[in-house]
């Protein structure tokens, strides 16, 4: 993926953070998937914006007042959940996480 690809894509996730897994690009859950050990620096960026916009959004924290710290971890699991989305939708396999929201870490610790 290229840059300006990534940005559009970090932008979609902070105007978007209301998306239900099945509503994930198909392209950020292969890209999770084939990120190998870790999330890119992409990835990262692309699940804290979609995070920090759910937080905003659901509980009226503003990004300026979130812990990095809980933006990481938050990040890290999102990504989990996305690469299990992309197993999931090559395998044709039912998965709950495709009706809840995509950026929301409720009940992922």
């Amino acid at each position: 993926m290229d840059p300006e690809q990534e940005m559009q894509y970090v932008q979609m996730a902070a105007e978007h953070p209301e998306w239900l897994g099945s509503e994930a690009p198909l392209e950020i859950l292969q890209e999770s998937s084939y990120a190998g050990d870790e999330p890119t620096e992409f990835l990262r960026t692309f699940f804290a914006a979609g995070y920090a916009g759910w937080l905003s959004q659901t509980h009226g924290i503003p990004a300026s007042a979130l812990d990095p710290e809980l933006v990481r971890r938050a990040a890290l699991l999102l990504w989990i959940r996305a690469c299990e989305l992309y197993t999931s939708h090559v395998y044709q396999s039912p998965n709950p996480d495709w009706n809840r929201p995509f950026f929301s870490d409720d009940g992922l610790y």
